[in-house]
């Protein structure tokens, strides 16, 4: 990220299912920190369920407000900061994100939502796509995509399986609802039956028994 318009260095760090960090080298990171003469680093975390994008505009939007609190108070030399990022979207980001919550301090505050919000459907390929990026064994990634795989081949065969159960229900139906047509049937419906009961009285079962 660039620096805030106070001047203060930002850094992006980017880390991996298994907690490691992966960009910027270790190494390089606290060396460009001690080069900067940082003494107090602010690191900030996004929770689960975040893309980068909205945890970007998240550490955009908080960095400055903590600048602002934490200046001039004894006790803290130059400030830095740090924005982590890390894989916590089991699934591509949709259209299905709600408004928030008025007044509250989120990053997607204010933002318009699309009235096609969760109608997008997502393939198992797409899926994959998304997770695969959380995964930096190989192995781990290739299994990934092929669920994705998996997933796409059960909704075409799902597809076609309900087809066909569709087209042989429509050409055992047909014929006979012709056929009543032509016999002049009236709907099942409309009929009605007409049930004769007889009682019997306690008196007449004894006899009958006896």
């Amino acid at each position: 990220m660039q620096p805030l318009p106070t001047g203060e260095p930002v850094w992006d760090l980017q880390f991996n299912e298994s907690g490691q960090l992966t960009s910027p080298d270790r190494g390089s990171f606290l060396a460009e920190v001690a080069a900067a003469g940082i003494t107090d680093l602010f690191a900030f975390s996004h929770g689960w369920g975040t893309s980068q994008d909205s945890a970007s505009r998240l550490y955009a939007q908080m960095f400055p407000m903590i600048r602002n609190a934490a200046h001039g108070l004894p006790g803290l030399g130059k400030l830095g900061f740090a924005g982590i990022y890390w894989p916590s979207l089991w699934f591509p980001p949709t259209q299905a994100t709600p408004p928030p919550a008025a007044g509250a301090q989120q990053a997607d505050s204010g933002a318009l939502v699309d009235l096609s919000a969760g109608t997008a459907a997502l393939s198992g390929a797409d899926i994959a796509s998304a997770l695969r990026t959380g995964f930096a064994d190989p192995a781990q990634a290739d299994a990934i995509t092929q669920i994705g795989q998996l997933i796409d081949d059960g909704e075409t065969a799902a597809g076609s399986a309900e087809s066909d159960d569709a087209n042989q229900h429509g050409s055992r139906r047909l014929p006979g609802r012709q056929a009543q047509r032509r016999q002049g049937h009236a709907r099942p419906g409309r009929h009605q039956l007409r049930l004769r009961t007889r009682h019997v009285l306690p008196g007449r079962r004894r006899q009958r028994h006896q």
